[in-house]
């Protein structure tokens, strides 16, 4: 299973949440966590805005749990 992600961005792209700051084949503040069968990467080839878009992909024989969040900056 595949499942593509996409957020919505105001015009302060310093939040990077389209995706477009990467850092080590990385999206810049955002974390996953949960179970090591899913597989996340930064796709540029369905990208809905901008270059790239974040996808999840599952390889394991047993559904479990993982997810993406986002790393707010401090005021």
């Amino acid at each position: 299973m595949i499942i593509n992600i996409q957020a919505q961005e105001k015009k302060d792209s310093s939040f990077n949440f389209g995706f477009e700051n990467i850092k080590d084949s990385s999206a810049v503040n955002w974390l996953h966590f949960g179970s090591s069968a899913y597989k996340f990467s930064i796709d540029s080839a369905s990208a809905y805005k901008g270059k790239y878009a974040a996808t999840i992909s599952y390889d394991g024989q047993n559904p479990n749990f993982s997810a993406l969040s986002f790393e707010l900056p401090d005021n």
